[in-house]
């Protein structure tokens, strides 16, 4: 009996001298020793002593970040506010050299001008709309065109309820042209022409109007549309000129990256019950047309546009400015074509040199001779960034033909208002 007892004894120390020997082992030979072996020869634990061995706990993997197709971008707060600023100011050397029976005597002037200086706020109440208003100070400098409030150039509220819905209600530029919607601080020379002076400005076709529009974006198939009416607010004094309404409509289509075509057309309805002239004509309709192409890169400019557009002169002259609205009042037909480009040469980081050149045709009457005329520009800019430009241009004007007038049924044919003239200028755009 006592003998069994130490055997039982024994095989029991016996097994725990085991159990402690094979838990032991790895972590020694782990730490080199006992034996030498690396963890890579160590020899198979025992299923029953595997569960006494301290196992360290991998650190828990952090949960993978959601996957999003596009770019993930900050969370934007409203209502937001965007404030920029614009300056174009600058000096000119400037001779006209009238011809015929012109007006005005030969003249030459040399002075500083501001251009610009616009104050542009935006306003983002939500991510579906916003309100846009810009003033020009500059007009404090130069008397009014308009009988409208000097100052205000945009004052308007844009709602997007989809990319092929979206509405645009205030004072806004029509949208007539790619010229006349290209901003004044991308362009690369100064001023738009003489048919944009003439026609689109002074006769209203584009510009700004107190109206509303609605436009919309098909990004897939690179389609664009505007459909706008506004009201008539003629550059003369309401009390000599008409009232009425214009609308028009336009599509650009995007082809290829940087390749742009536009065509547009509008329609203008004028009513002269308040013009207040003996023999005032009825109320009439005036149609106008245009289409244009242009190709960008991020250093190649081009291109080319042809407009035309039905406005009412005088019997007696080409100007609208002295015009009452008589008996021999009549509406024609004006055209006009541009064509121009730009090239920025990198010069450093920060610095490129943009050669340019800009070339146009105008005729304000298509149903006379002699009211033509051509405009060329030539010259460099030096950019700064996106944010400074030095422009050193040299403009040219050309009438065509002769411009004396011609009696005819006891009536004298319009004169060539357009004066020949060269004007070299330094201007410097500055805008943030």
């Amino acid at each position: 009996m006592v003998t069994e007892v130490r055997v039982m004894r024994s095989s029991a120390m016996f097994g725990v001298c085991i159990l402690a020997a094979s838990h032991a082992l790895p972590a020694r030979a782990q730490d080199g020793v006992g034996g030498g072996e690396s963890p890579a020869t160590e020899r198979p634990v025992p299923a029953a002593a595997a569960d006494f061995r301290r196992v360290p706990q991998a650190a828990p993997r952090p949960a993978p970040a959601p996957q999003d197709d596009g770019e993930q971008k900050p969370k934007e707060s409203f209502p937001r506010h965007e404030w920029s600023s614009r300056v174009m100011t600058g000096i000119e050397h400037r001779r006209v050299r009238p011809d015929g029976a012109q007006s005005g005597e030969d003249d030459e002037t040399t002075g500083f001008f501001l251009r610009q200086a616009r104050i542009k706020a935006k306003v983002h109440f939500d991510p579906t709309l916003r309100a846009n208003i810009s003033v020009e100070l500059a007009d404090g400098l130069r008397p009014a065109r308009t009988s409208r409030v000097a100052y205000l150039r945009n004052a308007y509220l844009h709602l997007r309820a989809h990319d092929l819905l979206q509405f645009r209600a205030g004072q806004f530029r029509r949208p007539y042209s790619k010229l006349e919607l290209t901003n004044s601080g991308t362009l690369p020379f100064r001023g738009r022409g003489l048919f944009n002076s003439r026609v689109v400005v002074d006769e209203h076709w584009g510009d700004r109007a107190l109206g509303l529009a609605i436009s919309g974006r098909h990004r897939p198939s690179g389609l664009r549309w505007y459909l706008g009416a506004s009201e008539t607010a003629w550059a003369e004094p309401t009390n000599r000129r008409p009232d009425g309404l214009t609308s028009q409509l336009r599509v650009e289509y995007k082809a290829l990256d940087g390749l742009e075509f536009g065509v547009g057309g509008g329609h203008k309805y004028v009513t002269y019950e308040d013009v207040g002239t003996l023999g005032a004509p009825d109320d009439g309709h005036m149609l106008s047309t245009g289409a244009d192409v242009t190709f960008k890169t991020k250093r190649l400019r081009l291109a080319v546009e042809a407009l035309a557009a039905e406005r009412r002169v005088c019997g007696a002259g080409d100007s609208l400015t002295d015009c009452t609205f008589d008996i021999n009042s009549r509406e024609t037909l004006a055209v006009g074509a541009t064509a121009y480009g730009a090239y920025v040469i990198k010069l450093a980081r920060t610095w490129g040199l943009q050669p340019t050149a800009f070339v146009e045709y105008a005729d304000s009457d298509r149903e006379f001779t002699r009211t033509e005329a051509l405009r060329m520009m030539g010259g460099a800019n030096l950019l700064y960034g996106d944010h400074l430009r030095l422009m050193a241009q040299l403009e040219v004007v050309q009438p065509l033909g002769d411009v004396r007038p011609t009696p005819a049924m006891g009536l004298t044919l319009p004169v060539n208002s357009w004066k020949k003239s060269q004007t070299l200028y330094l201007m410097l755009s500055a805008q943030m």
